[in-house]
């Protein structure tokens, strides 16, 4: 059915697109990671402190936003499944 073969063919590019977006997080990920241990190690471990410190800050200046944005995927995943939007 040709239904069928649609959907197959979208599920199949939305994990190609998670498999590159998991590849780039991956690769971010270690750059991060790699420049944060230079620079607490350049700075004879004062770096971590206050990189933690910052961390927390943003961390509490995004909550809502992280939780508005949850909430949107959330309406469109309930739209779909409702088969409002297709």
């Amino acid at each position: 059915m040709a239904n069928d073969e649609v959907l197959r063919s979208v599920v199949a590019n939305i994990f190609q697109h998670l498999k590159a977006d998991r590849e780039e997080y991956e690769m971010l990920s270690n750059h991060v990671a790699a420049m944060r241990n230079a620079l607490n190690e350049l700075s004879d471990g004062k770096f971590e402190p206050l990189m933690e410190k910052h961390v927390r800050l943003l961390e509490q200046r995004i909550a809502t936003a992280r939780a508005s944005s949850a909430g949107d995927y959330d309406e469109i995943i309930r739209r779909v499944k409702a088969g409002e939007l297709f």
